[in-house]
């Protein structure tokens, strides 16, 4: 790897880094939230945990933007 290589590389996960820190783990962007409930759970969730963060271990993002 060379100088050029090395700060190609840090610049693509810097920009990675960014896109995934913008990502807020919360039921209104999960994959799991349908029809205002969650399928794992079977529940309305609280509406804190709609916009969250949560830690919610069932969480999963397909990454679309809608």
């Amino acid at each position: 790897m060379n100088i050029a290589s090395l700060n190609v590389q840090r610049d693509a996960l810097r920009k990675e880094l960014t896109r995934l820190d913008a990502i807020t783990p919360g039921c209104g962007n999960c994959s799991h939230y349908q029809l205002e409930k969650c399928d794992v759970y079977g529940q309305v969730p609280p509406g804190d945990w709609f916009k969250g963060p949560v830690d919610c271990p069932s969480w999963e993002f397909d990454a679309l933007p809608f």
